[in-house]
């Protein structure tokens, strides 16, 4: 007529009697707060700039001599780049050196390749508008 509401089958296969073991969390990476805050900071910045910086003389990049807060963006950027490389790679285990080199070499190849390839978008394949320093290729 009616089905019970809890299958019976099902119950009889769990073991009670003993408490579940407990579920051990992944290990959480350790971060650098201040490193995160300035990061923050300098990539908040870094929009600021980008729209306007609100009028405020001193969020406009310098026209030849002087220095701004938007002319600090990128170098913050970049040096925050080399401290995190610094504290999160670690040495590679004896005899992985080749491959580790071998990623970061196919790495700065990729950053580079889409920097050329972003800079030249939009010049019609002309070689003497293309333009090597850009932001990409100074993170590869």
């Amino acid at each position: 007529l009616m089905s019970p509401l809890i299958n019976t089958s099902l119950m009889a296969s769990v073991d009670f009697s003993e408490p579940p073991s407990p579920v051990s969390a992944p290990q959480k990476k350790k971060r650098i707060n201040s490193l995160d805050a300035f990061r923050g900071l300098a990539l908040t910045l870094m929009i600021f700039v980008n729209y306007g910086g609100g009028g405020y003389y001193f969020f406009n990049h310098s026209t030849w001599n002087g220095l701004t807060v938007a002319d600090l963006l990128f170098p913050w950027f970049v040096w925050i780049m080399g401290v995190t490389v610094g504290v999160t790679f670690k040495p590679p285990p004896q005899g992985e050196l080749c491959s580790k080199l071998g990623q970061v070499a196919a790495r700065c190849l990729r950053l580079f390749s889409l920097g050329l390839l972003l800079n030249s978008a939009g010049g019609e394949g002309d070689l003497s508008t293309l333009r090597i320093p850009g932001v990409l290729q100074y993170f590869a």
